[in-house]
């Protein structure tokens, strides 16, 4: 349930995407592809996590024609280059993502 829920709140977001996993996070090939449906092949997409292991989602994004990268998280720089956007808006809300876990 929680995971479509999810799905339906990327589907109304704004684009770019940024995607922030922990290391529990493990998505089946299902869920990539709905994952993949929801974000849509017209938006840029960062995966952003601590270890590389979550490399594997952008990859399989990108099969499912998504345009997704992945960054470590701390390549704030990085990340807002690829996006497009303002780098102390994206620290920002990461910082607040990290908040409310």
């Amino acid at each position: 349930m929680a995971w479509h829920l999810f799905l339906d709140r990327l589907r109304r977001s704004e684009r770019p995407l940024v995607i922030q996993l922990d290391e529990r996070t493990a998505l089946d090939e299902t869920q990539r592809r709905e994952l993949a449906e929801a974000v849509g092949p017209t938006s840029r997409v960062a995966v952003i996590a601590a270890s590389a292991r979550a490399r594997a989602l952008s990859t399989g994004l990108r099969w499912l024609g998504v345009e997704a990268e992945f960054f470590r998280i701390n390549h704030v720089l990085d990340v807002a280059r690829y996006l497009g956007i303002d780098r102390r808006k994206l620290a920002a809300a990461l910082n607040g993502l990290d908040a409310a876990a």
